[in-house]
């Protein structure tokens, strides 16, 4: 019996490992797809009118707030749940309830923090025009991760991988453009 349940748990490990590859090749594909196609064929990102200091953290912002409304989501998806449940107690303990919820929530704020001020700091060493699409498409990117994130979280903590590659690998791109931006320029 108990060597059945070892078994039955190097397979699980075995299938997690091979869900994480797929999951994660997925999301290379996907943040490549969205970059490559937003930056250079799909005309529907719009650009900053100038290049001036004011005008690109402007853009930035502008661009952060689809990031804003995910966040926002997430916070009443929390509260929606809580009022819903016997959760609506924070101290009847019955956390778990909503122990889901929060920890999308609370990933997608550590998530926001960062890719935020990433945006703001990339936005100060983008030069062009163009160049200022990595703003809007890293913005686009990071509310498709949180969804995915999101969703494959509900199915099984296993499935989050999906959503949570699509943002490490976007904080990795733009962290490469500032340092490029900054060290090579």
């Amino acid at each position: 019996m108990e060597s059945k349940s070892r078994d039955s748990c190097k397979d699980a490990k075995l299938n997690f490992k091979g869900s994480f590859s797929i999951q994660y090749a997925i999301a290379v594909a996907l943040v490549s797809t969205i970059y490559y196609s937003g930056y250079y064929h799909v005309g529907i990102v719009p650009l900053p009118a100038s290049t001036d200091l004011a005008t690109k953290l402007s853009y930035t912002i502008r661009c952060a707030f689809p990031m804003v409304l995910i966040l926002l989501f997430f916070i009443a998806n929390v509260g929606n749940k809580r009022f819903l449940t016997a959760a609506i107690d924070p101290l009847g303990g019955n956390e778990q309830i909503v122990q889901l919820e929060k920890n999308v929530l609370a990933n997608t704020l550590e998530q926001f923090v960062v890719s935020f001020t990433l945006m703001l700091v990339a936005a100060t060493f983008l030069d062009t025009a163009e160049k200022m699409k990595i703003i809007a498409l890293y913005a686009f990117t990071f509310v498709i991760g949180r969804i995915l994130f999101c969703i494959g979280y509900g199915i099984s903590p296993y499935f989050r991988v999906l959503g949570m590659a699509m943002s490490i690998l976007s904080v990795f791109m733009l962290v490469a453009v500032i340092v490029y931006h900054a060290v090579l320029l």
